[in-house]
């Protein structure tokens, strides 16, 4: 999911941001909830709709597969050795360190490794890896939850839960 989520980030932001000048703020993160692997893919835009951003960001994902295949062997190792050197430097502070071991005491059965753990994991990832998990993230029977917000002339707050079987759509609306 990081190495997939980094892959990701920088051609979203060029295509986005970069070249439709979309938003001012735009990013692809890996978002993981619990144990289960996610990517938020955010952009804030002062004139684009909902539908625009939800639009463009599929029409990215439905293109980024093959920049994906695309990647290079030495490339690829490239990525992975960036990522591994942030996961593994020493915390910057007390504060960091103290936020690394407090989000590792949410789970059951936590040695305080999760850095070392998840660097083993990501030695063994390779493009095939990262291009299954895309599939099973983005594929046609891949769930989706979609949240939006807006405000003024572009409001349209609203939830969004996607599979292949049914799409379930829930506004709801900021009463303050």
């Amino acid at each position: 999911n990081v190495m997939l989520a980094s892959m990701l980030s920088s051609p979203f932001y060029t295509q986005l941001r970069t070249e439709q000048q979309l938003g001012y703020i735009v990013f692809a993160s890996s978002m993981p909830l619990i144990q289960v692997p996610g990517i938020a893919f955010t952009v804030q835009s002062p004139t684009a709709s909902v539908e625009t951003i939800g639009a463009r960001i599929d029409a990215f994902l439905g293109t980024a597969r093959a920049g994906l295949e695309a990647v290079d062997a030495e490339a690829f190792a490239r990525q992975k050795a960036a990522i591994l050197t942030r996961l593994l430097e020493r915390d910057g502070s007390l504060q960091e360190r103290t936020n690394r071991y407090w989000n590792e005491m949410d789970r059951p059965g936590s040695a305080f490794d999760d850095r070392e753990q998840l660097a083993k994991a990501l030695r063994a990832v390779t493009l095939d890896g990262v291009l299954t998990l895309f599939d099973s993230m983005f594929g046609e029977d891949a769930k989706q939850l979609t949240i939006t917000t807006s405000k003024g002339a572009l409001a349209s707050d609203e939830v969004r839960v996607r599979d292949s079987f049914r799409a379930q759509r829930s506004r709801f609306s900021d009463r303050s």
